[in-house]
């Protein structure tokens, strides 16, 4: 009896420790959300047009049936459909890659020291270049998610991260025992943060996709292709309402942003600013331009759009890769060279051919990555009352435009000429109000430069989505 007593706390404590967890109340799982990404591909002026019609800030579901219908009647095409489950909170990746390897260091062409030469030899003389190092590219789609729930369980938190990759070509750079050539890169991203309820389609942004494919037109050159591509995305959970939540709190506001470039005439420019001096309601000025874009005299350019969270920056970018020559071993010539009955180099052969020169020519051994095409990013901050939205953004169009080639025969280096055009700015915008941010020149075709007197302009249009 005695010793029973003795060890009546401990067996209370123990009954306390069994207890707890239930007293804490039953085990809560983690919610499971389902992610589905649509890539849509559909010609470039039927997207910006539904994007002008249907975009809104709470969902894009009546914009997901418009470019469904199209699906179905063969207007536009349903590039791929990705899915992955996850917790929220929590996060997944889904990745589907071709792992492509290409050269970045080398060990440049050798000639010998010493060279006695009797008689005509056609070749070239020395050892080709050797790549000593290597480095992979993942060509295909990725998609990232974290994932989060509001506090009181509405809505759906979800910063989203997709890239799409491709290998386009192989360019040369170098001649004869000197040729490596270099690889031409495209890369459509977006990053975006959505709020959204279950089963809502949100629109997560657009790209545009890699160059079409022509004869006789490299990728590297080619023009800007005719479609667009739209990134759809929803997250469905178990037990959660599909409508989407009243709009919250101003730190927690998301707003799209559509960017506009479309190139004009500059007399009939100049006549349109004439009549609307006030570039930030810019509504009147845009739709005087639906006319002349219908009539061909006008030319959508560029659509860019994104999303974000305030106080969050988000980015949009489609762009192609160029390598571009930095470094350059010179030509090499033999130490000692003793040359007998030999023809000059540059004369014929006798058995047919042209004598080469003795020496190897110039490698190019050091590059750089070029990242030329669409970019769009954006922040912005909701105004006191929120009848306004203040927008730092940055709009950006370039592209290679020509190239330029430096020194001759074995010396010869091209680079590339390249056109940039960018406007970063402060905006405050009326939500659904477009707004001129700025005029600039027009992309020029390859192989052509600006003319003195500027017969054609760029708008460029920013409008956040109401």
């Amino acid at each position: 009896m005695f010793r029973l007593i003795e060890f009546l706390p401990l067996i209370v404590l123990a009954a306390r420790v069994i207890a707890a967890p239930e007293a804490a109340g039953p085990f809560t799982p983690p919610v499971q959300l389902s992610v589905q990404c649509e890539w849509v591909r559909l010609p470039h002026a039927t997207a910006n047009a539904l994007l002008r019609q249907h975009l809104k800030r709470s969902d894009s579901n009546v914009l997901h049936e418009a470019v469904s219908l199209l699906i179905t009647n063969k207007f536009a095409t349903r590039l791929d459909v990705q899915s992955l489950l996850t917790n929220a909170p929590g996060s997944a990746r889904l990745t589907g890659v071709i792992e492509k390897f290409y050269a970045t260091e080398y060990d440049p062409p050798q000639i010998s020291q010493s060279l006695s030469i009797d008689g005509d030899w056609n070749y070239e003389f020395g050892a080709p270049a050797c790549a000593g190092s290597f480095t992979g590219f993942n060509a295909g789609r990725e998609v990232e998610v974290e994932t989060g729930l509001h506090d009181t369980g509405l809505p759906i938190l979800l910063n989203l991260s997709a890239t799409w990759n491709e290998h386009l070509a192989d360019i040369p750079f170098g001649p004869g025992i000197s040729l490596y050539p270099q690889p031409l890169f495209y890369s459509g991203s977006i990053t975006a943060s959505l709020r959204t309820g279950s089963g809502v389609w949100q629109l997560a942004g657009i790209v545009t996709p890699p160059p079409d494919e022509k004869a006789g037109v490299s990728p590297e050159t080619a023009p800007l292709p005719a479609d667009r591509v739209l990134l759809f995305v929803r997250a469905t959970a178990p037990g959660l309402k599909p409508n989407p939540p009243p709009l919250p709190d101003d730190d927690e506001v998301r707003h799209p942003v559509l960017a506009e470039w479309i190139e004009a005439n500059t007399a009939l420019i100049n006549g349109l600013l004439e009549a609307t001096p006030g570039f930030t309601s810019a509504a009147g000025l845009r739709a005087s331009l639906d006319g002349p874009l219908a009539a061909g005299t006008a030319t959508l350019v560029e659509t860019s759009y994104l999303t974000c969270m305030a106080q969050q920056k988000a980015r949009s970018c489609s762009i192609r890769s160029h390598p571009q020559c930095t470094e350059i071993d010179p030509p090499q010539l033999p130490q000692t060279l003793s040359l007998t009955n030999r023809t000059p180099a540059g004369s014929p052969l006798p058995g047919g051919g042209v004598q080469q020169p003795i020496s190897t020519p110039g490698f190019f051994n050091a590059y750089r990555i070029r990242d030329l095409g669409t970019v769009l990013e954006g922040a912005f901050s909701p105004n006191v009352g929120g009848e306004r939205v203040k927008l730092e953004v940055m709009a950006e169009l370039s592209a290679m435009t020509g190239r330029d080639m430096h020194g001759t025969g074995l010396a010869e280096v091209p680079q590339p000429r390249v056109q940039i055009l960018r406007c970063s700015t402060g905006l405050s915008l009326s939500p659904g109000v477009p707004a001129l941010a700025a005029i600039l020149d027009p992309l020029l075709p390859f192989g052509q430069s600006h003319p003195a007197v500027r017969t054609r302009k760029l708008l460029l249009f920013v409008t956040a989505i109401p």
